[in-house]
């Protein structure tokens, strides 16, 4: 009988499921393509590059026609009038509309996708789909909210390379005017050259540390270079009146009221800077010094003397535009909810007669086009829960719904389909300098959008909305009428309708269900396993690789791995000895590995979960290839600094890691001077101690002395177990208003001062003192002394190398935030790369590496030290304030071999540095190596694919947002991670259990 339902199940679901596909095809009132045909382009969803769109209402230059429209090979060759009238061939496929709108798609020329850098606000994928699935066929990146920002061909280039392969509709590139190109007019001519189709300046402060504001001055100069080219300046029109009168600080008013937002930025900002541009404006009239250039307003909020000013500087032939967004013509601060920040954005949203003005200037064409400014960013910087209008992050995002929330809005005025199409697509194309779109026109691309004006539809959560952060839009919930159907970029169709497709995704996904529940119960031979610490279900397997690392090299061959344990490791591919009783996966050129051993990582648990968890970090460890930690003392609360919170820490544990877990004890001032209390927690199975040399940050866990550490190297000595040290010595009070003096708590710099390398040098100098006792045949031989993170290459780096020359027990780790970031780099007020030691500069960085591969430098660790979002100040961006640690345990494995391949790490030493040598430093002895005898711990991994750290990459830390590496492309996939031979992450999924292990020392005898 239960073969009977195997066999019947899964055809009875792909029955189905050529039902539901012929019963949704049929059911489109727009017949694509037969089934039997296949897409020759991955580009498209459509097979053909040479067909005819047929509709009643077409949106041509000439007005809206019925008739046909041909395209082939991208371009539009023919415009036909008469429905139906088409002059097709057999070989060309129709598609008829009917009545719904074809129009040229729509471009936006104001948008920020925000990447590279930023891709957790919104990136190009996301950005694309979003913008494909609302009709609009072409964006004008703004240079801003990126990092870094676009202001040089260097940076240029490095957009450019984050848009490869990732952008589903046609992309333009503003370049940014900032004060040091203005002033180095060689730096804004190449940006120009490089293909940027014109430049954007703020003439106030922009929100954004490293795109400062431009004066008018500034303004001319980058007009005399703009003029060359014959592009635009595109200008955040607001200049600051009242200086004297601070409202975002007045502790009177309230922040949730939007009307404290509105009177911050009053129609007198928009007034003074317009009236300062178009008294330049007029050098740009024909004959003029500035003949070529283009003066650009975006967002207009103000209807009234603003607008004046331009319409004047038009009457008397100035070269200027001026474009408003859907927000301000949708919205009125009336009817703003306190507290609703998602309505925030720069200029302000005004009154409703201040909208009905908008709408009167739109229509009667001196408001020249639209765009949406999307400008989306992360929940914390919205800050819905507070609902503060002055803090908040001021930009609506909006770009899937520009189409229609024009014409719902629209229409009420009188707004025409012609009117729409020339404010959303011809003039765009005009102003950005894109000839060959904005308009059904024989020759142009055959950017197209179809769509129903007459359709309505709520924004709600069944909606398909692809924008990043969708829920932050002032749009949903909001009734709207003009539903997109189809979008096609240069003849590629972006938009069908997709529920045919998801209807056989959805039949193959049973099917694999069906499949998998059921032969899940039956082991070969048919006999039962309830393995759910595994994701695969034999104990007795081989694996086999072209690339296996072993301590003898790398061969190709294969691991035998029975009830855990490697029990042969056989050299030549494919010679295995298997049986049929043995399952045999075979990775091909993948690289089989040791699993990482991570000796340096905050688990936070018990006490501070919100933090990170047992759960979640070993989660990611194990999504990381790495097979086994050793869990910190601190961070957790109660600290582990005896046998009854170590107790504590396992109880937290049991049944909650999903890789093998050891754990440090604290090495603190009252169990240093209580040496029973030392005693009890070594004998309690702690693999070391941990100890700080200056304040940890956390109350509970005080920093020692040299003689402390002293005192638990005596204790250690008997255990011969090693003391790991936080090496950093305060030499020198520095007040926070002596650093402020250095460029203030958002300046990186700020903070790398106030922890100089002088501090680990003065640690490492003492620690050094102590361990030529530790030699042997000396008092403290057995103790072993390391040095935790190690940032500073100079003088420190050189004291540990004398020791180990002199025979002292030592050694030193560093981390990979070290070895992949540099101080130069680093964004003001980005806090999540703050760690202690500090991230120092590029040459430091260069020496770590070289100490790396020669050896002065033992192992690797992450030091993941996790927080929660409000202790990172990611919003304040204060650096002196701001919680210090690097949240990384998933990645160590691709950044290690992405910044490591560049300096010529081979996979053999990066299996020392993260697995052999760790296991010796942590005494764990049957970890560390691919061996006959050793716990079957390997991780799977592709060194060559390259992936990016964005919001689609699975990221199991507790809060990934936080994590330095986000938005960083990577290589080095790991594709599966065995722990003990249990099969315990696999693309994506994790065993049903968590089945990791405590790892305790061996009692001494």
């Amino acid at each position: 009988m239960d073969q009977l339902v195997w066999r019947v199940l899964p055809l009875l679901t792909i029955l189905v499921s050529f039902f539901l596909f012929f019963y949704f095809q049929n059911s489109h009132t727009a017949q694509l393509y037969p089934l039997i045909k296949l897409p020759r382009s991955k580009c498209s969803l459509l097979p053909h590059h040479h067909f005819w769109i047929s509709s009643k209402r077409i949106v041509t230059p000439q007005g809206i026609i019925s008739g046909s429209v041909e395209i082939n090979e991208g371009r539009i060759v023919s415009v036909v009038e008469g429905y139906g009238n088409q002059g097709q061939s057999k070989q060309e496929e129709i598609i008829d509309y009917g009545d719904a709108v074809v129009m040229p798609g729509l471009i936006d020329v104001h948008v920020h996708l925000d990447e590279p850098g930023r891709t957790e606000w919104e990136g190009f994928d996301t950005g694309t789909r979003a913008a494909a699935a609302g009709g609009v066929t072409t964006v004008v990146d703004m240079p801003l909210n990126n990092y870094p920002t676009t202001v040089s061909k260097e940076t240029l280039k490095l957009k450019l390379d984050a848009a490869e392969d990732k952008i589903y509709v046609d992309v333009g590139f503003w370049g940014g005017l900032v004060p040091e190109n203005a002033l180095n007019l060689t730096i804004l001519d190449d940006l120009l050259s490089a293909g940027v189709l014109g430049v954007k300046s703020f003439m106030c402060p922009s929100g954004i540390d490293d795109f400062p504001m431009t004066t008018i001055d500034h303004i001319k100069a980058g007009l005399s270079v703009l003029a060359k080219y014959k592009r635009p300046i595109v200008v955040h029109s607001e200049l600051q009146q009242d200086y004297g009168n601070d409202l975002v600080h007045d502790d009177n008013r309230d922040p949730h009221d939007y009307l404290t937002y509105l009177n911050t930025r009053p129609p007198s900002w928009e007034e003074a800077a317009i009236r300062q541009l178009v008294g330049v404006s007029k050098d740009t009239g024909i004959g003029g010094p500035l003949e070529g250039a283009h003066i650009h307003i975006v967002h207009l909020s103000d209807s009234s003397a603003s607008l004046d000013l331009i319409k004047e500087a038009k009457s008397r032939g100035d070269s200027i535009s001026v474009e408003t967004c859907p927000h301000y013509l949708a919205f009125t601060s009336e009817e703003i909810p306190n507290g609703d920040t998602r309505y925030k954005c720069s200029p302000p949203i005004r009154d409703a007669q201040n909208k009905d003005k908008l709408w009167e200037a739109v229509l009667e064409g001196h408001i020249d086009l639209l765009t949406t400014d999307h400008s989306p960013t992360v929940p914390e910087l919205k800050l819905l829960e507070e609902g503060d209008f002055l803090k908040a992050w001021g930009g609506i995002s909006s770009l899937q719904f520009n189409l229609p929330v024009t014409w719902s809005y629209g229409k009420k005025y009188g707004l025409t389909i012609e009117q729409l199409s020339l404010l959303w697509s011809k003039r765009p194309a005009a102003l950005a300098g894109i000839e060959s779109k904005g308009t059904i026109a024989v020759g142009n691309h055959a950017d197209i959008v179809v769509w129903q004006p007459e359709e309505e539809f709520d924004l709600d959560d069944n909606y398909p909305v692809f924008i990043k952060h969708y829920e932050l839009s002032a749009y949903m919930g909001s009734r709207l009428s003009g539903k997109v159907l189809d979008t096609y970029v240069r003849g590629n169709l972006f938009l069908w309708r997709v529920l045919p497709l998801l209807t056989f995704l959805i039949s193959f996904l049973v099917f694999f269900y069906l499949h998998d529940s059921y032969m899940a119960q039956l082991h070969p031979l048919g006999k039962l396993t309830q393995n759910k610490c595994s994701l695969l279900h034999h104990r007795h397997f081989w694996i086999t690789s072209k690339r296996i690392v072993t301590p003898q090299g790398i061969i190709s061959g294969s691991v035998e791995i029975k009830e855990g344990k490697i029990i042969s490791v056989t050299e030549g591919y494919g010679k295995q000895g298997n049986s049929k009783h043995e399952e045999v996966i075979d990775y091909g050129d993948a690289v089989v590995m040791p699993g990482l051993i991570d000796v340096h990582v905050h688990l936070d648990e018990p006490g501070r979960t919100a933090w990170e968890g047992f759960d979640t970090g070993t989660r990611a460890a194990a999504a990381g290839g790495v097979t086994t930690v050793v869990d910190m003392p601190l961070n957790n609360h109660p600290t582990t600094v005896s046998k009854e919170t170590l107790k504590l820490k396992l109880e937290a544990a049991e049944n909650r890691i999903y890789v093998d877990v050891g754990f440090w004890g604290g090495l603190i001032p009252e169990n240093a001077l209580n040496t029973s209390i030392l005693e009890g927690l070594l004998s309690a199975g702690v693999l070391g101690l941990k100890s700080f040399m200056c304040p940890s940050g956390i109350s509970d866990f005080p920093m020692t002395t040299i003689h402390h550490i002293k005192e638990g190297l005596s204790v250690l000595a008997k255990y011969k177990r090693p003391l790991y040290v936080h090496s950093e010595i305060q030499q020198h009070s520095t007040k926070h208003s002596d650093l402020n003096d250095k460029g203030g708590p958002r300046t990186y710099l700020t903070y790398l001062h106030s922890r100089p390398p002088s501090w680990e040098e003065a640690a490492i100098k003492e620690l050094v003192s102590a361990t030529k006792d530790t030699r042997a045949g000396g008092p403290l031989e057995g103790a072993h002394v390391h040095i935790a993170h190690l940032s500073d290459s100079s003088a420190s780096l050189d004291l540990i190398k004398e020791a180990k020359i002199r025979g002292d027990s030592i050694s030193v780790e560093t981390c990979p935030h070290y070895l992949a970031f540099s101080s130069e780099e680093i964004p003001n007020g980005d806090t999540r790369f703050k760690c202690s030691p500090p991230i120092r500069d590029a040459y430091n960085r260069e020496k770590l590496w070289k100490a790396v591969l020669e050896g002065h430098i033992d192992l690797l660790s992450s030091d993941h030290s996790p927080t929660v979002p409000q202790l990172k100040l990611l919003e304040e961006g204060d650096f002196l304030k701001a919680w210090g640690g690097i949240s990384s345990l998933q990645f160590e494995l691709p950044v290690t071999w992405s910044y490591g391949k560049k300096h010529g790490l081979t996979l053999e030493h990066l299996s020392l540095l993260w697995s052999k040598k760790p296991a010796t430093f942590a005494g764990i002895e049957s970890k560390g190596s691919i061996a006959v005898g050793n716990d079957a711990d390997i991780v799977v991994w592709k060194p060559e694919v390259e992936f990016e750290l964005n919001e689609h990459y699975p990221v199991f830390l507790k809060h990934p947002s936080l994590s330095a590496y986000m938005g960083r492309r990577l290589s080095g996939k790991v594709l599966e991670t065995f722990v003990r031979g249990n099969l315990v992450f696999k693309k994506g999924k994790h065993a049903p259990a968590a089945c990791g292990v405590p790892i305790l020392a061996k009692r001494i005898t």
